[in-house]
């Protein structure tokens, strides 16, 4: 999915039955496994995805995923890592929209590690949410929140307020917000998080190697200097959920004010719902994994829906992100005085 707004863009990339998680090729993105399983990448001008990026980052730890850093070789070409799970699509109206995803890594990495996830995509705010993240691994899992390239390393990255030096690692709870300054505001991120929630940040640098990726490159060391959060889960975690809100180009004044008094609700972030309500759009968006109620709505079978309220107007999206549906019914409050508009099969 890709939500385009007037300073960044965002880029999601999941996994479904019928897309692989990644590929690989002649020697060639030998790392790739979590690259379809939820990396969310910002693209705000900064050119954070740029340069030594890849060999860098550490491809076990892409923002937006959640993983054991598990991986495995590479045997022949083409082979295909696919979801075992169909639930695996989206939503939107052209401005707004979610993107939902039930996964497990079996196939991709052999790990047992699986979780049910939605990003909600809205005006200037992408909320991310997790449940259902079990595994039997005895490997440390947690979700990504960030690990951003920083171009220009004297940028400040603050945590609750706490500005951090490169080379430090802090694990802190009870956070509600951090703070990536940017060279420009359109490059500064703000990270939010509804509940507070402990995380696992840094600043540091980080190194690689380009020929870990790709077999025909020649030994090339590199490194670059990363800020990232991280929410930790533990071993063998057992129905762990997450729930954090990014503000791309936000100022560091309007981010900490913003986890004071925010203007989006998590109205569900189970293993059968996941929803939002953003009181500033006057929007709702759920998705339902199986049928079942939730602010009045209720799914008769699986799905997703967007509700938009405007004076005199109500606007209605429904989707079947499993494509497996032969329809797709939802039941909504009654409303009086109301004409239908227009009705898409």
């Amino acid at each position: 999915m890709i939500d385009t707004k007037p300073t960044y863009v965002a880029a999601l990339s999941m996994f479904s039955k019928r897309i692989s998680a990644f590929e690989s090729i002649g020697g060639q993105n030998l790392l790739g496994f979590y690259t379809g399983t939820g990396a969310l990448s910002i693209y705000n001008g900064d050119a954070a995805l740029k340069s030594n990026y890849y060999p860098t980052v550490d491809m076990t730890s892409l923002p937006g995923t959640t993983t054991d850093h598990k991986t495995k070789s590479i045997t022949a070409d083409n082979l295909k890592y696919l979801n075992p799970y169909s639930w695996s699509g989206g939503i939107s109206d052209q401005t707004f929209g979610s993107a939902t995803m039930q996964y497990s890594l079996k196939n991709v990495t052999g790990s047992s590690l699986m979780a049910r996830k939605s990003w909600f995509f809205l005006n200037g705010k992408i909320v991310a949410l997790g449940s259902g993240i079990s595994s039997q691994e005895n490997l440390n899992t947690e979700t990504i929140v960030e690990n951003r390239q920083l171009i220009h390393p004297t940028n400040a990255f603050s945590v609750s307020g706490t500005t951090l030096s490169t080379g430090q690692t802090k694990t802190l709870s009870n956070v509600k917000w951090a703070y990536l300054n940017g060279s420009t505001q359109n490059e500064s991120m703000g990270y939010v998080f509804p509940a507070a929630t402990t995380v696992t940040s840094y600043k540091r640098v980080q190194s690689g190697d380009w020929k870990t990726l790709n077999t025909r490159n020649s030994p090339s060391p590199v490194s670059a200097t990363y800020a990232g959060l991280r929410i930790p889960h533990g071993k063998a975690p057992q129905n762990k959920s997450y729930s954090y809100i990014l503000l791309p180009g936000k100022s560091k004044q309007a981010t900490e004010a913003y986890s004071k008094k925010m203007d989006v609700e998590i109205r569900a972030n189970n293993l059968n719902q996941q929803a939002v309500f953003d009181k500033s759009q006057n929007l709702w968006i759920g998705n339902f994994l199986q049928p079942s109620s939730l602010n009045g709505y209720s799914a008769k079978t699986r799905g997703s829906m967007m509700v938009k309220k405007a004076s005199g107007s109500e606007k209605i999206v429904i989707s079947d992100p499993s494509m497996e549906q032969s329809k797709v019914t939802f039941l909504v409050p009654q409303q009086t005085g109301f004409k239908l508009k227009r009705k898409k099969s």
